[in-house]
């Protein structure tokens, strides 16, 4: 399958641009969860494919994907009100809501 978007590791985007993110989406005391890079970003790799037909650079679909780590979030995404919603999904359904948030550079 032909990549969309130019690939750029995804882990050294996140180190330059997760916490602004995170202070744009409004996560008091942002810097407390740079450390969710290295935690998670590694499960957003079977993600790709499908984000990448949803018009979502990996670089992004990953930052929102952090974001189902933190509250508010948190509580919107895999076991909620006893039903399942997937993260994968989540990230694309909410990709518009951040999509101005995240560094233009893709």
């Amino acid at each position: 399958m032909e990549l969309m978007f130019e690939e750029l590791n995804h882990y050294k985007w996140l180190e330059v641009h997760f916490v602004e993110f995170a202070k744009l989406v409004g996560v008091s005391e942002a810097e407390e969860y740079s450390g969710c890079v290295l935690s998670h970003a590694d499960k957003c790799y079977g993600f790709k494919d499908y984000w990448n037909n949803a018009g979502i650079p990996f670089r992004h679909g990953v930052a929102v994907y952090l974001l189902t780590y933190i509250s508010p979030w948190r509580h919107t995404v895999r076991i909620v009100k006893n039903k399942w919603v997937d993260p994968c999904q989540w990230v694309i359904d909410n990709y518009p809501k951040f999509k101005d948030l995240l560094s233009p550079e893709i």
